[in-house]
């Protein structure tokens, strides 16, 4: 991929663009989706913290159609570059591969007009700290309630993971 920087554009804008451009450059109908997620980890040991991770990322999909092949493809560098690089890639392969009677996008009459709200976005970042301690505590509880044990518990990794995604299409 480019060394270009990312471009701080709106999820919906930065993905209708994609499909814009696909479909400029030769795509049939494409669609294209965005994952963002950020996660933490922390690691105990006998009661201590040994490690805080933080992990944030973007990634991009794109599906383009031509005729009846498709092609998809993904990256988290949403540089101009990059994006436009991965416009050209779909389309070479969607050339490249056989055609499927089953592909394409659904008729336009098929497709949903109003979408439900299903709550399916967390906002809230985790909070690691009253989160640990209260796992930590669970997780000793527990293990001490199965197996007695004369050495302190250290848990697992606890992770905490928050991820949104947006979709548009043509």
């Amino acid at each position: 991929m480019t060394a270009d920087k990312p471009t701080p554009v709106e999820p919906l804008e930065l993905l209708s663009d994609l499909v814009r451009r696909a479909r400029g450059a030769g795509a049939d109908a494409a669609d294209a989706v965005m994952f963002e997620s950020a996660s933490l980890a922390v690691a105990q040991r006998l009661g201590k913290s040994e490690g805080v991770e933080r992990a944030e990322s973007r990634d991009v999909g794109l599906r383009v159609f031509r005729g009846r092949r498709q092609a998809v493809v993904s990256t988290t560098d949403t540089s101009a570059g990059a994006l436009a690089e991965i416009v050209e890639r779909a389309l070479a392969m969607a050339r490249a591969v056989p055609e499927d009677p089953y592909c394409g996008l659904p008729a336009a009459e098929l497709l949903a007009r109003e979408v439900a709200e299903l709550d399916l976005c967390d906002e809230d970042e985790p909070a690691p700290r009253a989160d640990c301690a209260r796992c930590h505590k669970d997780l000793e509880s527990a293990e001490a309630d199965a197996v007695p044990r004369t050495l302190p518990i250290s848990p697992p990794n606890i992770k905490f993971a928050h991820a949104d995604h947006t979709e548009a299409g043509v």
